[in-house]
């Protein structure tokens, strides 16, 4: 279970390509998610489709995957700050 700040909580992993079992991460209470894959230059694929982000009110810079499954059902009702969530990775 991540806890409220999960902010940079991938960052600077700049081996990391993927996340095996990335859709069980139990963000229930999270409410920052800013910079979470920071930084992560070689991560291209995450499952994030059984996040709960109902919570989350601060989502900057979260990614810049190549592939996001699930990302449209991520709900972003309470989230007041969106700058470049999701933008494509360049080399």
């Amino acid at each position: 279970k991540l806890g409220k700040n999960a902010s940079y909580l991938f960052s600077e992993l700049s081996k990391l390509e993927s996340i095996e079992g990335g859709n069980y991460l139990n963000t229930v209470q999270t409410t920052n998610m800013n910079s979470m894959f920071y930084k992560a230059q070689e991560l291209t694929k995450v499952n994030v489709s059984n996040w709960n982000t109902s919570q989350v009110t601060t989502m900057s810079e979260l990614s810049k995957l190549e592939s996001i499954e699930g990302g449209n059902y991520l709900n972003t009702v309470q989230t007041t700050i969106r700058i470049l969530c999701f933008t494509k990775h360049k080399s």
